[in-house]
């Protein structure tokens, strides 16, 4: 299973240790129907009809790796606050999973965009 990270699981950040069990996969930049939001001190990701340009680094946790999972979605707040779901990242050539904001429509009324798609970058 792959997990695609965008904010403080990243490396350099305060919470990548989290990753520690997982496989670094990558860095890619993809098209996908979503944006990035700034929550303060973290992003989030809201759906979106069209297509933005967002930065995400993938890892694998291994097949019997139930461990990490769990403790991403407790970081996440998954399944109350985030949500995940599976998508398509072309440049990696891999279908993975990413956290988004369950409950968007406050988010995006009262956040900035990321308008780089990059957190790390913005």
């Amino acid at each position: 299973m792959f997990i695609s990270v965008y904010g403080t699981l990243r490396k350099g950040c305060g919470a990548n240790y989290k990753m520690d069990n997982t496989e670094f996969i990558g860095i890619s930049k993809e098209n996908v129907n979503f944006k990035m939001l700034h929550l303060g001190g973290f992003p989030g990701l809201v759906k979106s009809e069209e297509k933005n340009e967002l930065v995400f680094e993938t890892y694998k946790i291994k097949d019997d790796d139930k461990n990490t999972l769990r403790t991403l979605d407790q970081y996440e707040g998954y399944p109350s606050f985030y949500d995940r779901c599976e998508i398509e990242l072309e440049n990696l050539g891999v279908k993975s999973w990413v956290y988004y904001l369950k409950n968007d429509k406050d988010y995006i009324e009262n956040c900035k965009i990321v308008e780089s798609g990059d957190w790390l970058n913005q």
